[in-house]
């Protein structure tokens, strides 16, 4: 039976795989997003990305950006650039150009932990 601490376990083994498989094929390889599961089965949801000179993975999110970031009046460069927000240091990883309000993604550097931007307070906390 599949219960939540087994889809835990599973989830760890799959990343596992997935770094080597990763490594194997030179892409950034992730599982994204929660799991949704019956007793039966379990569905992840998984991402590969080229990795870019710096390192970095070229996800979805920051394609969206590199493509729409004049709209904002932003270059493609300010991709990976920091900010701060309410005490917190963020770097600026994508957009989702759907969403209307909170188009920017950015991932909090103390933990990793993603949110969503509005533009001006975005570039109200660039360093």
């Amino acid at each position: 039976m599949i219960d939540r601490e087994r889809v835990r376990t599973l989830r760890a083994a799959l990343e596992a795989k997935l770094a080597e498989l990763g490594k194997e094929l030179e892409l950034a390889v992730d599982v994204v997003g929660g799991a949704s599961f019956s007793p039966s089965n379990v569905v992840f949801k998984v991402e590969m990305a080229e990795i870019r000179a710096d390192g970095e993975a070229m996800t979805r999110e920051a394609e969206e950006f590199t493509r729409t970031c004049a709209r904002w009046g932003m270059s493609p460069d300010d991709l990976g650039r920091t900010f701060w927000h309410s005490g917190e240091t963020f770097e600026l990883v994508g957009a989702s150009a759907r969403a209307r309000k909170f188009p920017l993604l950015a991932k909090r550097i103390r933990d990793g932990r993603r949110f969503k931007f509005y533009p001006t307070t975005v570039k109200a906390g660039w360093e």
